[in-house]
């Protein structure tokens, strides 16, 4: 079964000892709290705490031609940020994106650069990325519940002690939450070390070269 907001409201209530909600239209002071805790952008700022792959999409952005460099900007194109980026992962110079592009800049509520295109991979809240609670991992759900239930603690139950606990019990599953979603990144061969390289010598680099 997945995620889906009574469940996430429920959690939060369960962290923080209270009783549990029906529904979503239930007439209770808990279920308005957490109302106003999510409108407030609970899911954004679960979503800019790390690069989750279940939210990583990738754009190629053209350049926008009504905007002019500043004065003294060394970058001739700027670059309309999407509306659903909460958290930028790299800028690439091509759609292969294997190397990162490091000469851009982010000034002014626009990303600037020296080519006329560029692909930009980030953090989305778009429904069908990170707004869609379907992808998310049970991992990521519970810190959503977690930063849920510190957000309301004191209006929930005036309990100081509840919300010292919410506050740690959501940097934990965060950290839990970050070493999961690494976990899914591809296996990566270590490149040689100086000893190898030196001992393989002239054939390591000829290899290297062809």
């Amino acid at each position: 079964m997945g995620t889906t907001r009574l469940n996430l409201y429920n959690g939060a209530l369960s962290i923080l000892g209270e009783r549990r909600l029906a529904s979503l239209s239930e007439n209770r002071g808990p279920r308005h709290h957490l109302d106003q805790a999510w409108s407030r952008g609970v899911v954004d700022y679960c979503l800019e705490a790390g690069q989750w792959k279940f939210a990583t999409r990738t754009q190629m952005l053209d350049y926008a031609p009504s905007i002019t460099p500043p004065d003294g900007m060394n970058f001739a194109y700027a670059f309309d940020k999407p509306a659903d980026c909460r958290r930028l992962i790299g800028v690439y110079g091509d759609g292969q994106m294997v190397d990162a592009l490091r000469d851009y800049r982010e000034e002014a509520g626009y990303w600037w650069a020296n080519l006329e295109a560029i692909y930009v991979r980030f953090v989305s809240n778009d429904a069908q990325y990170g707004g869609d609670l379907s992808l998310w991992s049970q991992r990521f759900a519970k810190y959503v519940e977690a930063h849920l239930a510190y957000e309301v603690a004191m209006d929930v139950t005036g309990a100081q002690d509840k919300a010292d606990r919410a506050l740690k019990l959501r940097e934990r599953l965060l950290l839990e939450a970050l070493s999961m979603d690494a976990q899914q990144d591809p296996t990566k061969t270590p490149a040689p070390g100086g000893w190898v390289r030196a001992r393989m010598g002239s054939s390591f680099r000829g290899r290297e070269q062809g």
